[in-house]
């Protein structure tokens, strides 16, 4: 993801925090504010006009406070997430022939960062292999699209799985491409935790 584009998500996401902190402050300003002014009053004789001034800067400050730190969170949790990046799987889809050579293609709303969608296929086990395949993203279409190559699945039904893959996931799949060269006995049994799916499909080769 570009610089640009990831600060212009940041701030679209402080001001959508904020927005909902204004509209929980206007709910609870006149049943908080009124009890606030007058225990302060009552306990330091200072004038409801300077008191009042001092409520509402330490407000519109814990509102700011709290948009950024739901900011920071949601970056850390939703950050490589289907949801976050809007991505949706057009084709194959269930059932569809697509012989050894063929397209997987769909959209987005943000572009994911290079590297981050990757295809998997499920054996009979529940173990996950990682499909060695280039995606390409069409930022004026929001398309991303690559070809996948299953030469040696000719005539069978392969059970796909499309999903945005984190730090720990490539590097996972980079690692087993590598040992793979070498021949894999088993697949992987178990994902790591920033691995989300975004599609799948049982496909006739």
């Amino acid at each position: 993801m570009s610089g640009s584009s990831f600060w212009k998500d940041r701030f679209w996401g402080i001001f959508d925090n904020l927005a909902a902190a204004a509209i929980l402050t206007v709910v609870l300003i006149p049943f908080l504010v009124p009890m606030v002014l007058f225990v302060i009053h009552w306990l330091t004789n200072v004038p409801y006009e300077i008191v009042l001034k001092y409520v509402l800067l330490l407000l519109s400050a814990l509102a700011l406070l709290l948009a950024i730190l739901g900011v920071c969170e949601s970056g850390s949790s939703e950050e490589m997430s289907c949801k976050h990046y809007g991505i949706q799987v057009l084709s194959p889809q269930d059932r569809d022939h697509v012989g050894p050579s063929f397209t997987v293609r769909g959209t987005y709303k943000r572009r994911p960062p290079d590297g981050s969608i990757r295809l998997f296929k499920i054996d009979i086990s529940d173990q996950y292999w990682p499909v060695d395949t280039k995606i390409s993203y069409d930022d004026a279409q929001k398309g991303w699209e690559g070809q996948v190559l299953l030469p040696d699945a000719s005539g069978t039904r392969v059970d796909l799985r499309i999903a945005i893959v984190g730090e720990a996931g490539n590097v996972l799949c980079e690692y087993f491409e590598r040992v793979g060269e070498s021949g894999h006995k088993y697949g992987i049994r178990t994902l790591t935790p920033d691995v989300q799916e975004c599609g799948r499909a049982v496909v006739v080769v």
